[in-house]
């Protein structure tokens, strides 16, 4: 019988950590034109922020789960920012990042997205580490961060949850 009763709970905690990682559930954004799957419900907000080229609307998608954030960030900026080479745009939203989160870049590679231009980098500070990734697409920039409080592990599905971001049409 405790067999049997050893094999029931092993089943039931199995059961209960497989049903866990299914809960993962895409969250599609036609409006912005993207998709990206996450293990809960983002909260959504929207920020207006005036800008060197103009004022922007920021559309952000954000999961809090105490020691870790997972987060998807999208705006439009007006036509003249195509002057500026795409490296020097994706430098300056790495370095804005780095500087509003107080942060030191650790590593970055070039990465792209259905042929866009991307950025991806690991940074780390006395607070925070994780990874970001930054893709232009025309006009719009994408940004999707995966954020750890220092002193947690790293966000064990971190993988998953950046390669799931795609782009879709309206």
């Amino acid at each position: 019988m405790n067999n049997y009763l050893i094999g029931f709970v092993f089943f039931a905690v199995l059961s209960t950590t497989v049903h866990a990682q299914d809960a993962w559930k895409e969250y599609i954004y036609k409006e912005n034109q993207m998709a990206f799957s996450m293990p809960a419900a983002p909260v959504e907000s929207t920020q207006f922020v005036d800008t060197a080229v103009g004022k922007i609307t920021i559309h952000q998608y954000m999961l809090d789960k105490g020691g870790y954030v997972l987060t998807v960030g999208m705006n439009v900026y007006p036509d003249k920012v195509l002057q500026t080479p795409s490296d020097k745009r994706l430098a300056g939203a790495r370095d804005g990042v780095a500087n509003n989160m107080k942060v030191k870049v650790t590593s970055e590679k070039k990465i792209t997205l259905d042929g866009n231009p991307g950025i991806e980098f690991q940074y780390e500070s006395d607070k925070y580490f994780g990874t970001w990734r930054i893709y232009l697409v025309g006009t719009a920039m994408y940004q999707i961060a995966s954020i750890n409080s220092v002193g947690t592990p790293r966000f064990p599905d971190t993988d998953r949850f950046l390669n799931s971001f795609r782009l879709v049409k309206p």
